[in-house]
């Protein structure tokens, strides 16, 4: 049997962090667009 990641805990919270991530970026002004929110939502998305 394969070992599933979905399993683990911090893989549940780190995907809840990246919405939020997400949520708070979704408002700033559209000319950070490529700037500051770009940078916060590729932080926030887990790496493997």
């Amino acid at each position: 049997m394969a070992f599933r990641f979905e399993s683990l805990e911090i893989w549940h919270k780190a995907r809840a962090y990246a919405g939020k991530v997400y949520a708070v970026t979704s408002k700033f002004p559209r000319h950070e667009d490529y700037g500051l929110r770009s940078q916060m939502i590729v932080q926030s998305i887990p790496s493997a």
